[in-house]
C-alpha cells in the first residue's frame, strides 16, 4: 500500500514538474517573441515559419490600389507555382455570416437593435442581447459553453463544436441569465452560432444552404462548407446542421478570398463597415506587440482606427488565416496557412505586418513580396 502511494505521489510530482517546465518555457518563448518579432519584416516571418517544413504552404494575396497579385510559398519560404490550395479560413467565416445578417437588416427582416428573442423562441423571463451586440461581440456571452458532447470530440481529437445542433443551442440560451448591462468586448463563437440560428428562423432555410447561396453571390465559386467533405486534408469535421458552422465553417482558396476582398473594397456605401460598437477595452497590452488593434467592430470586422483598416483572423485545428483591407486606399492583404495556429509565427501576427508594409509602399510600383 505504501509503495502504491509513493508511486502515485511520484507520478503527481512528475506531472507538476512537467507542467511547471511547460509553463516556464512558454513564458520564456513569449518574452523572446515580444523582443524579436516586432523588428522582423513580413518576409523574415514567412521564411522563419516555413524553415525546414516540407508540409507547410502559405498562400498570400495582395490588392494594391486596384492591382492584385497572389503567391504561394513552401519549404524555407521558397515560392511555388500552385496557388490553388484550399484552406479552412476559420473565423473569417464570421464576416460572411455578418454580411448575411446585414442583408436581412437591409431588407427589413431583422431590426438590428432588437433582442434575439424576437427571432428565436426563448423563455420570456430574462434579458437577452440585441442582434448588434452579437455581431460586435458585446453580448456578454462567453466564447463558448461546455456541452457533454465536447468531451467525446476532445478525446477523439475532433472539432470541439461537432454535433452541437439547434436543440442544444436553444437549451443553452434558455439556461443563461445575463445581466442587463453593458458587457464590453468579449469575442464569442457562441454569439455567431446564435446569429446562424436567427438566419435559419427568419428565412425558413437551413443556415448551410443560405451560406452556399451567399458564397455564389460573392463570386467565391471554389469555396464550400467544411461539412461538404471535399477532400481537404486535416480538416475539421462538421455536420450540415451544426450551429457553429456560422462561426467558422468555410473552406476557400486565395482566388476566392481576393474576390471577397474586392467585394469589401467595392462596398461604396460602406454599409458593412459601419461601426456597431467601440471596443477600446480590447486593446490589451498583450496584443500590442503583435500589431493587433481592436478599436471598434463593424459587421463582423475588427477596426484598426489607428492604421485605418479593417481586419479579421481565423484558426481551426490545422489552419490559420488573416484578411485586412482599407477601402480608402483600395488595398487588401490575405494570408492563408495550413499550419497550426501555435506553430512559429501565425497569420494573425504576419498579417498586420504585411498590411502595414503594403500601405507604406503605396507610392511605389514595386511588388511588396
Amino acid at each position: 500500500m505504501k509503495r502504491a502511494v509513493i508511486i502515485a505521489l511520484g507520478i503527481v510530482l512528475a506531472l507538476c514538474l512537467a507542467l511547471f517546465y511547460f509553463v516556464a518555457n512558454a513564458k520564456q518563448r513569449l518574452e523572446e517573441a515580444k523582443k524579436t518579432i516586432p523588428d522582423m519584416s513580413f518576409q523574415d516571418m514567412l521564411c522563419y515559419t516555413l524553415k525546414d517544413n516540407e508540409d507547410g504552404v502559405i498562400t498570400v494575396g495582395i490588392i494594391k490600389q486596384g492591382k492584385s497579385e497572389k503567391h504561394a510559398y513552401g519549404t524555407d519560404g521558397v515560392e511555388i507555382a500552385d496557388t490553388s490550395k484550399l484552406y479552412e479560413i476559420g473565423s473569417i467565416s464570421k464576416t460572411v455570416t455578418a454580411a448575411m445578417v446585414y442583408d436581412a437588416v437591409k431588407n427589413n427582416i431583422i431590426e438590428i437593435n432588437k433582442s434575439i428573442d424576437n427571432y428565436i423562441p426563448l423563455k420570456k423571463d430574462r434579458y437577452y442581447p440585441t442582434v448588434a451586440e452579437l455581431i460586435s461581440h458585446t453580448s456578454g456571452y462567453k466564447p463558448y459553453y461546455f456541452e457533454w458532447s465536447m468531451l467525446g470530440t476532445k478525446l477523439s481529437n475532433k472539432n470541439d463544436f461537432l454535433g452541437i445542433n439547434s436543440e442544444k443551442l436553444i437549451n443553452r440560451l434558455n439556461s443563461i441569465n445575463l445581466k442587463k448591462e453593458s458587457h464590453g468586448f468579449r469575442y464569442s463563437n457562441f454569439g455567431y452560432a446564435v446569429l446562424g440560428e436567427i438566419l435559419k428562423n427568419i428565412n425558413g432555410k437551413p443556415y448551410y444552404m443560405q451560406l452556399k447561396d451567399k458564397l455564389s453571390e460573392l463570386n467565391m465559386q471554389n469555396s464550400f462548407l467544411i461539412s461538404d467533405q471535399k477532400g481537404i486534408e486535416n480538416r475539421w469535421e462538421f455536420k450540415p446542421d451544426d450551429v457553429y458552422l456560422s462561426a467558422g465553417g468555410i473552406v476557400s482558396n486565395i482566388e476566392d478570398m481576393l474576390n471577397y476582398a474586392e467585394f469589401q473594397l467595392l462596398d461604396s456605401s460602406c454599409s458593412l463597415h459601419a461601426q456597431l460598437a467601440k471596443t477600446p477595452e480590447a486593446n490589451e497590452e498583450k496584443n500590442a506587440w503583435m500589431g493587433m488593434r481592436f478599436d471598434a467592430v463593424a459587421y463582423g470586422w475588427m477596426m484598426d482606427m489607428e492604421n485605418n483598416f479593417y481586419w479579421h483572423n481565423g484558426a481551426t485545428g490545422h489552419y490559420n488565416s488573416y484578411m485586412a483591407f482599407s477601402p480608402e486606399r483600395d488595398t487588401a492583404v490575405i494570408i492563408l496557412s495550413n499550419l497550426k495556429n501555435n506553430y512559429r509565427i501565425p497569420a494573425t501576427i504576419m498579417g498586420p505586418k504585411l498590411m502595414k508594409e503594403v500601405l507604406s509602399s503605396i507610392t511605389t510600383e514595386d511588388s511588396i513580396i
